[in-house]
Formats: structure tokens, C-alpha cells, sequence
């Protein structure tokens, strides 16, 4: 059994890597990346069965990050829900971006590659897949919750307004400084909108 090349595919990740962020995912070349990576195409092929497997693979760590960050996160917001606690509520959205930063910054290439760079690859929706599973599983708790008393459709339009922030500070190449700079000042008008919300449904049962 032949024994794993590990700094080969260290050349491979590097060299795609490069060629992905460069040209994005529908104009980047295994043919480039192989030359770039010292291999031949067919090397590459015995590693990666295509293009979009390779990028894939770019990309997967952080595609997991984001979702145990909010399989974590989400819990934390509907327990506040039950005991009312608005307080407690935004507390969690100021941890919720302080680790989405954070996420995103200590794994900027690969969300680079992700939001910037991934049009027509498996993965070029992920983004607004994974805000649509959060909307729809944030609906079914609230309605269930406070029944009537909120607007689903505007939940979702509040969610997506919430999470694109996110993504918007990576497209534009926002440093990590001024992505906490405007994200300090995002997360005050979400603050006093969710307060605003809870108060409009009777949140406190008052």
C-alpha cells in the first residue's frame, strides 16, 4: 500500500488555494494548479475526482464551524425567549457576532472562497441555505412561542437583514477593525429593533 504524500497535497491545497481566490471557482484550471502544485493533471485526479471536489475541500472546515457555531448559539437564544429575558437575548446576539467574526477572520481565505468566489460550484448557496434552515427553524420556535402575535414573513426579512451583515463585510474586504467598528454600531439598531419587537407582542406579559 503505497504511503500518503502529505506535504504533496500541502503543495496541492496551496496552489489551489491560490488559483481559486484568483479566478474564482468556474474560471480556476486543474491544469494551472497542477503545474503550480509541481504534479501532473492526472496526479491531481487520483487525489480529487473534480474541480468542485478540490474546492470543496477548501472549504468544508469552516462550512462545519459555522454550523456547530449556530447549532450552539441557537438554544442559547430560544432559552432566553422562554424566560423572557430580553436582556439576556441581546447579550447572545453580541456573543453570537463577537464569534462569528472571530470565525470569519480566522478563516478568511476560506470565506473569501466561499462568498466571493464559489458561483458554480455545490456550494455557490450555502450561505443563503444555511440562513434559510436558521429562518425556518427561528419561526416554528416563535410562532410556537408567541402564536399570532408575530409576523412570520417579517421575521424573516429581520433574520436575513441580520446574518447578510456578515457576509457583506467579507465581500467587501472589510478588515477585522472595521468590520467590529460597524458591526458595534449594526448590533445597537438590532438591539433596540428586537426590544421594539418584544414589547409590540407582549413579550413580558404585561
Amino acid at each position: 500500500m503505497a504511503i500518503r504524500n502529505f506535504e504533496l497535497d500541502k503543495k496541492i491545497i496551496n496552489a489551489a488555494n491560490k488559483e481559486f481566490l484568483k479566478e474564482g471557482f468556474t474560471k480556476a484550471s486543474l491544469r494551472r494548479i497542477a503545474q503550480k502544485a509541481g504534479i501532473t493533471t492526472g496526479a491531481l485526479y487520483t487525489r480529487y475526482k473534480n474541480k468542485d471536489e478540490l474546492f470543496c475541500s477548501l472549504v468544508s472546515d469552516v462550512c462545519k464551524k459555522f454550523d456547530e457555531q449556530f447549532t450552539y448559539l441557537m438554544p442559547l437564544f430560544y432559552t432566553a425567549i422562554e424566560n423572557k429575558s430580553i436582556d439576556k437575548y441581546v447579550q447572545i446576539v453580541h456573543l453570537e457576532t463577537q464569534n462569528i467574526l472571530s470565525l470569519m477572520y480566522s478563516n478568511y481565505d476560506a470565506c473569501i472562497l466561499l462568498l466571493n468566489c464559489s458561483k458554480g460550484s455545490s456550494v455557490e448557496n450555502w450561505f443563503e441555505q444555511t440562513i434559510q434552515r436558521i429562518i425556518t427553524e427561528a419561526q416554528q420556535f416563535y410562532y410556537s412561542f408567541l402564536g399570532d402575535s408575530i409576523n412570520k414573513k417579517a421575521l424573516e426579512l429581520i433574520i436575513v437583514a441580520q446574518f447578510s451583515v456578515y457576509k457583506q463585510v467579507i465581500q467587501n474586504g472589510y478588515s477585522k477593525e472595521e468590520a467590529e467598528s460597524c458591526l458595534e454600531v449594526v448590533s445597537q439598531f438590532f438591539d433596540s429593533g428586537w426590544k421594539m419587537i418584544m414589547d409590540d407582542v407582549d413579550f413580558y406579559g404585561e
